[in-house]
């Protein structure tokens, strides 16, 4: 919900491994954009480092009809059908049941 502030969090993450979180320990190279694609940055050459990050995880990066490095999501997105978050809400006030498909949803 918040792609803004999960970019700049990244951006200033520590590249030493420090109490905390750092480059290390945060899987930052799975970040991409909506479309599936690695935005582009101030430097260059941080598009190329997050590329050749996936590609170390077996992720297959490609490059789009306007050159965008890309990952296809029917391949390698996580949707969930509910977050984990939401899982350990449900469990507590008894809402983790979904809604079927087709299902009519009172207003």
């Amino acid at each position: 919900q918040r792609p803004r502030q999960v970019g700049l969090c990244l951006k200033y993450l520590s590249r030493q491994s420090l109490p905390g979180f750092h480059e290390g320990n945060v899987p930052w190279q799975r970040v991409v954009n909506a479309k599936g694609g690695i935005s582009p940055r101030s430097q260059p050459q941080g598009v190329q480092d997050q590329a050749a990050a996936l590609r170390a995880e077996g992720v297959e990066v490609t490059r789009s009809a306007l050159g965008e490095l890309t990952v296809d999501f029917g391949v390698y997105g996580w949707f969930p059908e509910t977050l984990p978050s939401e899982a350990l809400d449900g469990e507590d006030e008894g809402e983790g049941e979904g809604v079927d498909e087709g299902e009519d949803v009172a207003a």
